[in-house]
């Protein structure tokens, strides 16, 4: 971590990960045993220079006490805006941790770039193979005419697209039930985790472990559809969903 810390190679800095160290209280770093494994992970980071921004428990099993697990370290401080807390994926349990990074990066400017996953190769080998280049001799002009035939064998047959801002797209469409069953899934997980300490901590566990399991039996059962109706396509002829896939 010290090293990383005060390494130059990268302006910005974001280190994300479950470090493990469920005896650290990052309200209080300073309580950390002395000589301990977590005071000597807690003096590489001040060395380093890092910003931990995760204070709320990040994982919670059964009756045990939640800890704080999962962590995001920046080198500077506004890097991060507020965390937010999601409900596991799947049968995990560590929560899903939800922040923006702000970097100088602007993808608001469009830039167009040559998209090769779907270049028509066959028929820039067909134009190359027929392209008589005209050798003469000269290390520098030769390499020069094969160059720009390779470019325009490029530009004919790679189409190109426009990278614009950055959305995510999820493998398969959702559809309104996933959206509520996600929706009960959170509200479950927030309850189990707000009343943890309390008698009915059980069965709110319990609650949320059955939505839980119904939210990956129909994101599961949404998948195979898609993934059979792509497969249905492709064998009717159309093969733009495989690939676009």
């Amino acid at each position: 971590m010290t090293s990383l810390g005060l390494s130059q190679n990268f302006s910005h800095k974001c280190i994300v990960g479950d470090f493990n160290f469920r005896k650290i209280n990052w309200n209080c770093t300073h309580l950390c045993t002395e000589g301990s494994e977590e005071e000597k992970f807690i003096d590489a980071v001040a060395e380093g220079f890092w910003n931990q921004h995760v204070i709320k428990p990040t994982r919670a099993r059964g009756s045990n006490t939640p800890n704080t697990l999962d962590l995001v370290f920046s080198n500077e401080v506004d890097m991060i805006n507020e965390i937010i807390h999601k409900p596991p994926l799947g049968k995990s349990d560590h929560q899903v941790l939800l922040f923006d990074f702000f970097c100088y990066i602007d993808w608001s400017n469009p830039v167009e770039k040559y998209n090769f996953a779907r270049g028509d190769f066959d028929g820039a080998r067909d134009l190359l193979d027929n392209n008589n280049i005209i050798l003469s001799g000269d290390v520098e002009n030769d390499w020069e005419n094969l160059k720009q035939s390779i470019l325009n064998a490029r530009n004919l047959f790679v189409p190109k697209r426009v990278i614009g801002k950055r959305t995510w797209k999820g493998e398969y469409p959702p559809d309104e039930c996933t959206f509520r069953l996600l929706k009960e899934k959170e509200k479950a997980y927030r309850n189990w985790i707000h009343n943890h300490n309390t008698e009915q901590a059980n069965e709110l566990r319990i609650k949320y472990n059955r939505i839980r399991n119904k939210v990956r039996d129909h994101t599961r059962r949404l998948r195979r559809n898609h993934e059979l109706a792509i497969a249905l396509k492709a064998k009717a002829g159309n093969l733009k969903p495989f690939f676009k896939g």
